[in-house]
């Protein structure tokens, strides 16, 4: 969808609602981000995971423009709906809308809700407000946290219990669907996603944990699809005569057969209204040719006035399948050796391992408006390594990674509003 009609269409939902603003069964609200965000050095671009353009070295509005419009139907009963509209840059490189919540609710009691359709997927603390900037202080949520589960939503259902207990507040979900994602280069299906969440707050304090298990999911199309066949099957016609081919065998065919995660998520922060800090740490395991990874973010920040400074710093390691491989087979080498290079090649090319100090300013001059500031100071460590993903090493114009020092900074300006 373009982004002419994006706009049309969420302008269509508000004028819509609007017109049944006298029925207290409808209920419009709205949000939005525009943004500049460039790199320093050209060899490094930045966007989302699944975005497509990453701009290197030049302000762009790609990475974090987005308008929203959600329409929430007879909120105060015991049934209500909800549906939200999302337009922003996505892996083809185009501003698009798409639903991104769709679902129906039953308040069963005052502890109980069940919810069927679509919703967020809360694998991480940042789950439910990832896109509506001015609902926390920095520009985004932390890039090396909301990688480890990029997958955003799922159809399907959602049992929770929320209640007082312990001198506090208790909420426990569990949830379960499906889902599909796409990136500018591969689509995947994953057909069962499960998982829990509990979070407990008392006074200024919140404890939040998550645990997520994708099954199931595999690899449909885009451009590396084929690679990706080619190098299941070169594995599988070589394992018969190779020492040492199923290991990896086992991590493509799983990619394109069924391939399963789980991802661990731990979150502690404290917010008396004026000093707030937050410590997060997450974790994903995979059985596939995706690597393993494990992160941990900070955050602390103070509110003054309209304005709040803030600084954060984080950290993400790849925890496996980063490493070149040597295929031995005597009755095949040369078969073997353009494997080991094949295969290599992508596993090097996980190698994402990095540091990121930010610093920033958030000023709130309006109830439903902000204005932000973000710097984000990132050091690699294999900068040698083709990566992508939020940052992507470039290659130029005849393929070769564009040389680069490990060392980036991303600037960042943002005005986000609600409505």
């Amino acid at each position: 969808m373009k982004a002419g009609l994006t706009l049309t269409v969420l302008a269509a939902l508000i004028q819509s609602a609007y017109a049944d603003e006298t029925s207290s069964m409808f209920k419009l609200s709205g949000f939005g981000t525009f943004s500049e965000v460039r790199t320093d050095d050209k060899a490094v671009g930045y966007k989302l995971t699944f975005q497509n353009n990453a701009r290197a070295d030049q302000w762009s509005t790609d990475v974090d423009t987005r308008l929203g419009a959600q329409l929430d139907i007879n909120q105060g009963g015991k049934f209500s709906g909800v549906v939200q509209l999302m337009g922003l840059q996505r892996d083809t490189g185009s501003f698009d809308t798409q639903v991104e919540w769709a679902n129906a609710s039953w308040q069963i009691s005052d502890q109980w809700r069940l919810r069927v359709g679509r919703m967020v997927t809360p694998a991480v603390s940042s789950a439910d407000s990832r896109y509506i900037g001015y609902a926390y202080p920095t520009v985004r949520p932390d890039a090396n946290i909301i990688g480890i589960y990029p997958l955003i939503r799922h159809d399907g259902a959602d049992l929770t219990w929320d209640s007082e207990a312990l001198n506090g507040r208790l909420r426990i979900q569990s949830f379960l669907g499906q889902t599909s994602y796409a990136t500018p280069t591969l689509a995947f299906k994953a057909k069962a996603i499960i998982g829990i969440t509990g979070s407990y707050s008392t006074g200024p304090w919140t404890v939040r944990a998550a645990h997520t298990e994708i099954s199931r999911a595999k690899a449909q199309s885009g451009t590396d699809y084929p690679k990706l066949v080619g190098l299941r099957n070169g594995l599988q016609a070589i394992n018969p005569v190779c020492s040492n081919c199923g290991d990896s065998l086992a991590l493509f065919r799983n990619g394109l057969e069924g391939w399963s995660a789980k991802i661990n998520d731990v979150m502690v922060s404290w917010d008396d209204d004026t000093w707030f800090a937050q410590a997060e740490y997450a974790r994903r395991s995979t059985d596939t040719y995706i690597s393993g990874l494990s992160a941990y973010a900070l955050l602390a920040g103070m509110r003054s006035g309209n304005f709040t400074p803030f600084v954060g710093y984080s950290s993400l390691k790849v925890l496996d399948k980063n490493s070149a491989v040597s295929f031995t087979s005597a009755a095949a080498p040369t078969t073997a050796a353009g494997l080991s290079a094949a295969v290599s090649g992508l596993f090097l090319a996980g190698r994402a391992d990095r540091q990121i100090t930010s610093f920033g300013l958030r000023w709130a001059p309006l109830n439903n408006m902000d204005v932000k500031f973000q710097a984000d100071l990132t050091r690699f460590d294999h900068p040698e390594a083709g990566f992508g993903g939020y940052y992507t090493h470039l290659r130029d114009s005849k393929g070769a990674l564009i040389p680069f020092d490990g060392k980036v900074n991303v600037y960042s300006l943002a005005v986000d509003f609600v409505f």
